[in-house]
């Protein structure tokens, strides 16, 4: 028989206070602010990433932007992925329908209160609404901002809001919940964001680009309504786990190309710290070949598993026929290089040769055939020294990772410096005839 928990024999009006460990100075909370200042929406994203993980799709979670009219009445406007005006707003609505969360998941870092949670080997439950939101509630606290909280737990409602307390000795101040349990029955659940600042609103609009759940261009968002003409990207199963390869624009691009990983629920979360191929990747948690099993971490920013993202690109690229495919990701590398002749990120490399089979024909004309609507005629090499782009030589050159310079020349493109010297020689060769 399974356990469905503790009972609850707190009858309505009841008192709830909920005391946590975070305060000022704890570790997390300063790392977000220095998220924050640094123009990442890691506040909020905590927030929406728990709305996605445990918030059902009919309806789907949405935040909602709260504002005054005319006669003083509120008005809710649903995000839906367009910027919105951060002037006057009362406040944010981050809310999802379905289980919710109990009064103290709010203020510790790691629980467990449901039966269908993942531990890590330590007993550490991994995402959820426990440990990102305590750290997001802190850092609002912080800022002087409360927030209140509308939830349930076994479906009995309750609420909350944020502040800080100072400690016994007065050394410090830390987050605490205040509320109360309610009558009836909830299905539902709210953090309201009040009186937020401007740069907590303006984080919204740059929610976007940094976490697919709310860019309306990926079709599978669940934050934000999609739009009519969202991108459909590649997709293909490797063993258990489905990857995708995101349309340039869909993800942000300065300079490096995000992936962002899903847990075996294929949740999606955005990993701030981790940069190979522009590709959306879920479902590794289990997969039958270990260089392919990985796993969110307990952060959002960390990978667990035997298995790496680069092996899982690297097994769909060496086994796709689709050109457009590779013309997508060379384009797509081009522009996050910001125009610079590298077709490679940096932390892309190691072998994308399959084993023993090599590459199949069907791959390398998809490779060519890219390659030439890409580059024309132009040779990849692995040493800098050898670009040229339109030079003297009048021979493009790439330069790429070592991953993928074995990999272009398995497909059959040519090496920078076979053809430099083919060149020299054909040049010399001309310069003699001439005479």
């Amino acid at each position: 028989m399974e356990n469905p928990g503790p009972e609850i024999k707190y009858p309505p009006g009841e008192r709830i206070n909920e005391i946590s460990s975070a305060g000022i100075g704890t570790e997390e909370v300063m790392t977000m602010a220095s998220e924050e200042k640094a123009g990442k929406p890691a506040c909020l994203y905590e927030f929406v990433q728990g709305a996605c993980d445990w918030g059902l799709a009919d309806p789907p979670p949405r935040v909602l932007v709260l504002k005054l009219d005319e006669q003083g009445e509120v008005q809710r406007q649903v995000f839906d992925g367009s910027p919105c005006d951060t002037r006057g707003v009362e406040a944010l609505e981050i809310y999802n329908t379905g289980p919710g969360l109990s009064p103290e998941d709010t203020v510790i870092f790691y629980s467990g209160a449901r039966e269908e949670d993942r531990y890590d080997g330590f007993g550490r439950r991994q995402g959820s609404h426990g440990r990102g939101t305590t750290i997001s509630l802190t850092y609002l606290a912080l800022l002087g901002v409360p927030v209140e909280i509308e939830s349930n737990y076994q479906g009995r409602p309750w609420t909350g809001r944020t502040r800080l307390t100072p400690t016994t000795t007065g050394r410090t101040r830390v987050l605490t919940v205040d509320g109360e349990w309610e009558e009836g029955e909830r299905n539902y659940t709210i953090f309201r964001i009040l009186k937020p600042p401007p740069g907590i609103v303006g984080s919204l609009n740059r929610l976007p680009q940094r976490y697919l759940e709310a860019n309306p261009r990926y079709k599978r968002a669940r934050l934000v309504p999609v739009l009519p003409k969202a991108g459909t990207p590649y997709t293909q199963a490797v063993d258990k786990g489905m990857v995708e390869l995101l349309d340039a624009g869909t993800v942000e691009f300065e300079g490096i190309l995000p992936v962002v990983f899903c847990d075996k629920k294929a949740v999606a979360t955005n990993s701030w710290d981790y940069f190979v191929l522009p590709w959306a990747i879920e479902g590794f948690a289990d997969a039958t070949d270990p260089s392919l099993r990985v796993r969110r971490g307990i952060a959002s920013d960390e990978l667990e598993g035997r298995g790496s993202a680069g092996c899982i690109v690297t097994r769909v690229l060496a086994n796709c026929e689709d050109p457009e495919v590779f013309e997508r990701l060379f384009r797509a590398i081009d522009q996050a290089r910001k125009r610079t002749s590298y077709i490679q990120p940096r932390e892309a490399t190691g072998s994308i040769l399959p084993e023993r089979t090599g590459v199949k024909p069907a791959v390398s004309s998809a490779v060519q055939k890219a390659w030439v609507d890409c580059y024309g005629n132009a040779a990849v090499t692995m040493d800098p020294s050898l670009e040229r782009v339109g030079g003297e030589e009048l021979v493009p050159i790439r330069v790429a990772g070592d991953g993928l310079y074995n990999f272009l020349r398995a497909c059959g493109i040519r090496d920078g410096a076979d053809v430099l010297k083919i060149t020299k020689k054909e040049k010399a060769s001309s310069l003699l005839k001439k005479r």
